[in-house]
This record gives C-alpha cells, structure tokens and sequence, in this order.
C-alpha cells in the first residue's frame, strides 16, 4: 500500500474524505509513514491529508522476554537462523534457493547461480527477531494446528461413517430410508456402500473451519480467531 499512498490518499483528500476533520489510523505496514516528506509546494493535498494520521503497530517482541514461548523462539532464531551452519539456516538457505531461482529465471538472469550465492551470503539475521516474524511464525502454528484438527475431525467421520456401514451390514441398525418396495431404490447393500464412500480428503473448507475455531498460546499471547473475520481478536493482540 505504501507505494500507492501518494495517490490514493491525494483522491482521499479530492474526494472530502481525508484532511481537517478526518483522521486515518494506518497499520504497522506503512511506518516508513512516519519520516516521509512531502514538498509544500505540489503536495499540499497530501500534507492537509497526512496531518493527524496514525499508525498502529504491533509491540516489539523484546517486551516479551522472559516468557518461555518466545524465549525459546528466540534461542532458536539466534542458533539456528543466525547459524549458517545450522539445520534451521541449511533449510532456510535451501528453500531461498528455489525461491532466488524462480525469480531470476523469470528475469533471464545471467549467471544465477553465482547470483544466488552471493544473495544467500547478504541475507542475514537481525539479532533479535523483528514483530513480523514473530507473527509470521505463529500464523504458520496456526495453520499447522488447524491441519492436525482438520485430520482429526475427518478421521472422526470416517469412523463414525465405516461404524455405521458395519451396522448396516450386520443389520443391527435400521436405516431411516424406505426398504425396497416402499418407495426406495437403495438396496442396504447400497446404503452400505454410500456410507463406505465417505471422502477422507482433507479440503480447503475443512481447515478453515478448524482455523476459526482454533485457540492457543502463541508468541504474543493467547490466539483465538474471530470466525466472522478469520482474524485474531484485537482484545488478544498487543499493540
């Protein structure tokens, strides 16, 4: 959004929406926000726009030192990132490889491999983690934890599907659907064999329906998802 800002903040304050009488709150994206400049001369628009703007960031992680969640977060991202010769920072280094590839093969890069060396070589760890990471990294727990519950929840119905299909067989339960003869052409030989048919392919919906309802003590406290935005509850958030 930063790149836009001139333009979409200068339409903002046309359009009688930005300037006096208005203030804007930005999110932690735009905090270059925070030294820009503007020349009086040809962007009074976007000073009159600016003016009053605020820009809401997430606390910076070392307020969380001390708490053994991030204490061990960090003890990782100081010996393992931070170690080139780390498993952590071998992996890392292997999975910006492909990345570094894909982009300089779209941009007909000469010689990439030394290119992607010498990127690799740059790329270099802050001693303590930024607020981002920290985020990044619990989004990933996040989707982690949901994928486990997603499995569990489907395994679930599969038992529950395959238990049903054995009573049935075993003609030990009574299917509510209209025996042959009765205005039904499913055999129970069939209903045996819908219920079998159960899918046990983990989808899209079905993590995401595990997402909105997962709760667990992340970086920066405890994470619940409102499901009605499938974001974080700002009441959990630090700012």
């Amino acid at each position: 959004f930063y790149e836009d800002y001139e333009a979409v903040m200068g339409e903002a304050y046309r359009q009688g929406i930005a300037g006096p009488g208005y203030h804007w709150v930005f999110g932690d994206g735009l905090l270059d926000l925070g030294s820009a400049s503007f020349d009086r001369s040809t962007q009074s628009d976007l000073i009159e726009a600016s003016r009053g703007a605020a820009l809401v960031a997430w606390a910076e992680p070392n307020v969380l030192a001390g708490q053994a969640n991030y204490d061990n977060f960090l003890r990782h991202w100081r010996e393992g990132l931070r170690n080139r010769t780390g498993p952590e920072r071998r992996h890392f280094d292997e999975k910006m490889t492909e990345a570094f590839n894909k982009v300089l093969v779209a941009e007909a890069h000469d010689n990439r491999e030394d290119r992607v060396a010498e990127l690799l070589r740059n790329f270099q760890f802050s001693h303590n983690p930024p607020a981002n990471a920290v985020l990044e990294y619990t989004n990933v727990v996040a989707v982690l934890l949901s994928i486990c519950d997603a499995e569990q929840m489907k395994r679930k119905e599969d038992t529950d599907a395959a238990a049903l299909a054995e009573e049935l067989q075993a003609g030990t339960l009574q299917s509510e659907t209209p025996a042959r003869g009765e205005g039904s052409n499913m055999s129970n030989e069939a209903v045996v064999g819908a219920a079998v048919a159960m899918p046990s392919v983990i989808t899209g919906e079905d993590i995401l329906a595990a997402f909105v309802n997962i709760t667990f003590q992340g970086l920066y406290g405890t994470v619940d998802i409102d499901p009605t935005t499938g974001s974080g509850r700002l009441h959990t958030m630090q700012f």
